[in-house]
């Protein structure tokens, strides 16, 4: 079957990215230095986690009849 074309475009977009990122690191590194470049620049294709969603404080307990 063929492809979405968001998936098409999404594709395309990867491998451009892909293709220069090299280049933007040389870049980088010419213009900051290599250590702030490796500081500045994250690695390709790498994931950042987010914090766990913390659940819902519980509702306030009411009081026991006195």
């Amino acid at each position: 079957g063929e492809r979405p074309a968001a998936a098409i475009v999404r594709d395309q977009l990867a491998r451009m990215i892909e293709d220069r990122y090299d280049s933007l690191g040389v870049a980088l590194s010419l213009a900051v230095g290599r250590r702030k470049a490796d500081a500045m620049l994250p690695a390709l294709r790498s994931f950042v986690a987010s914090a766990p969603a913390k659940a819902p404080d519980a509702p306030p307990q009411p009081a026991p009849p006195q």
